[in-house]
């Protein structure tokens, strides 16, 4: 069986990359990004590595959170202009 590369590696479908990309991208400066995922690497994972497949999958969750999060900002700002 081959070993998997790059994206699938990680258990990922094409779609899912967009989140991790937006949680990656709205995570890597928040300090709250960091906070989490540091309380959750203590609380799940401790004797891991830290950037290991649990962290790109709370990447990918975060992701998620900031797309529903952005969303519903954008819809409060349209439906009260």
């Amino acid at each position: 069986m081959a070993k998997k590369k790059g994206l699938a590696s990680f258990g990922f479908n094409w779609w899912q990359w967009l989140f991790y990309v937006i949680g990656w991208f709205t995570g890597v400066l928040n300090l709250l990004f960091w906070v989490i995922m540091v309380i959750a690497h203590i609380k799940s994972d401790w004797g891991e590595k830290f950037f290991n497949k649990k962290f790109h999958r709370r990447v990918y969750i975060w992701g998620i959170a900031a797309t529903v999060v952005y969303a519903i900002a954008q819809l409060i700002l349209l439906l009260t202009s």
